[in-house]
């Protein structure tokens, strides 16, 4: 285990991981989350904790035009190369049902390696998210959701 994850904390961590994509180190970062991962942190704490947050400064940095395009992307890559690491060291297997979700602007391989977390599986996302906006439409044009 790295001096990094040494404290078996996301939060504790969070700079140094934080630095692995300002660096595009995504061998360093992978190192960090699977660190967490061996010394006891559940992987959801790891995604939520760690990932998202730091993607989330990703995302801000960029916003305030401290990081060009291609360092947004380079970052975003590694996160995305994190989440599939942190999904393979789980190992998780479906025991429920499939469920579909959709987001905008999230991409959705990122989205599928989440979701095997959880036990479940991505399918046809783009076809997925077709039917949930004619599903949505349905009910809108039936006055709501409420609505039996």
């Amino acid at each position: 285990m790295t001096t990094l994850t040494a404290q078996a904390n996301p939060a504790g961590v969070w700079p140094g991981y934080l630095h692995c994509l300002e660096e595009a180190d995504e061998y360093a970062a992978i190192e960090v989350a699977t660190g967490l991962l061996e010394a006891g942190v559940p992987a959801e704490r790891v995604l939520l904790d760690l990932i998202a947050p730091a993607q989330a400064e990703v995302g801000e940095r960029w916003v305030r035009n401290e990081w060009s395009v291609a360092q947004e992307h380079a970052a975003t890559h590694v996160s995305e190369r994190v989440v599939a690491a942190v999904a393979g060291f789980a190992n998780p297997r479906p025991t429920r049902g499939r469920i579909i979700l959709t987001s905008r602007g999230v991409p959705a391989p990122a989205l599928g390696s989440a979701l095997e977390n959880y036990g479940r599986v991505l399918h046809d996302f783009p076809r997925a998210a077709r039917f949930l906006e004619a599903a949505r439409s349905s009910v809108a044009a039936r006055g709501g959701a409420g609505s039996r």
